[in-house]
């Protein structure tokens, strides 16, 4: 055990931004729904020493692949048929598509406005141009900064660069828009992370890093991507997302174990390579307190849990524990 502490006290940092604590262990967006709420499954998830971070808003609102039931933000269906999830193997395949009622429906609810532990708002663009994106931000923008002095703690925003489900899938023109697109959420004055996937090289993620606060690797993966390093055939019997379990959404991403190793991977070559210090938070397949130990071994700042919170819930809180027992051990150092 004490070996695995030194291990870590020679990597990473503390996830603290612009002088705002945000902890060590997050949540996947998503995971806990808009504000921390949850789902039907969460009741079995304890989430207690770990930073929200919320499920990703539009600036409008937007239907998605699961329609929400009227006037909430809760799933019109028990079990929405743009998921499907092997409980045995952990592993969750998601079309969801970014439902919800829309930036300002959800600032008018002032939820967010009375949280008092600092947390992350999740936001993506997805209009059909650039430019009708690059409007949508500076939108948001404008939104935050009318309803932020009503808010009680300090909060992050965490732009969503690679919603695998949105057509906008190319990793360079996701860098090059990434770019233009910090530039605006930094007139929010907020800290900014930048949510990526395994598609973005540790070296494009380096170049977008010079615009942000953070960066938070790895989002889902879209389905039949990184077929020499993830085992599609061995889930879902196929590779091709056309014959994917989702196929009439475009496929869906992948998220669970088997992106475990791979991420270890991105951040040890972000961190050897490219910035040893700049804060990362990392997450996909964690699963176990191990998991959790591999990631920041490799460099990472801090944590997040996701798929595990629905398919081994009774794992969360151990996990949140130990994390945050190991990284107040690595911090003093």
């Amino acid at each position: 055990m004490q070996f695995i502490v030194n291990l870590i006290k020679e990597r990473g940092g503390v996830m603290k931004l612009r002088g705002i604590d945000f902890g060590h262990v997050f949540c996947a967006a998503g995971s806990r729904n808009f504000f921390g709420e949850g789902y039907w499954h969460s009741w079995f998830a304890n989430w207690e020493g770990s930073t929200l971070v919320t499920k990703t808003t539009t600036l409008n609102p937007r239907e998605g692949n699961m329609p929400l039931k009227q006037g909430t933000t809760q799933p019109r269906h028990l079990k929405p048929d743009c998921i499907r999830v092997k409980p045995v193997s952990g592993v969750a395949l998601n079309a969801v598509g970014l439902s919800g009622p829309g930036a300002d429906a959800l600032l008018q609810k002032r939820m967010w406005q009375s949280f008092t532990d600092p947390f992350f708002i999740s936001f993506m663009p997805v209009a059909n141009t650039k430019e009708g994106r690059l409007r949508e931000t500076r939108k948001f923008v404008e939104l935050i900064q009318v309803y932020r002095r009503d808010f009680r703690t300090a909060f992050g925003i965490e732009f969503n660069a690679t919603c695998p489900n949105l057509k906008k899938a190319d990793p360079l023109e996701v860098v090059a828009e990434a770019h233009d697109e910090l530039e605006i959420l930094a007139l929010a004055n907020v800290p900014i992370s930048a949510k990526l996937n395994l598609l973005v090289t540790p070296k494009a993620a380096a170049e977008i890093a010079a615009h942000c606060d953070a960066l938070c690797i790895t989002n889902a993966i879209p389905f039949g991507a990184l077929s020499d390093d993830i085992d599609w055939v061995r889930y879902f019997g196929t590779s091709d997302p056309k014959c994917s379990p989702l196929a009439k959404y475009g496929g869906g991403a992948l998220s669970g174990p088997p992106l475990l190793s791979l991420v270890c991977l991105w951040v040890y070559e972000f961190r050897s390579v490219h910035n040893a210090e700049f804060p990362i938070n990392a997450g996909g397949g964690v699963s176990h307190v191990w998991d959790a130990m591999f990631l920041l071994e490799a460099g990472a700042t801090s944590i997040f849990l996701g798929t595990v919170g629905m398919l081994r819930p009774w794992r969360v809180q151990p996990i949140i524990q130990a994390v945050n027992q190991f990284c107040a051990a690595r911090d003093k150092r």
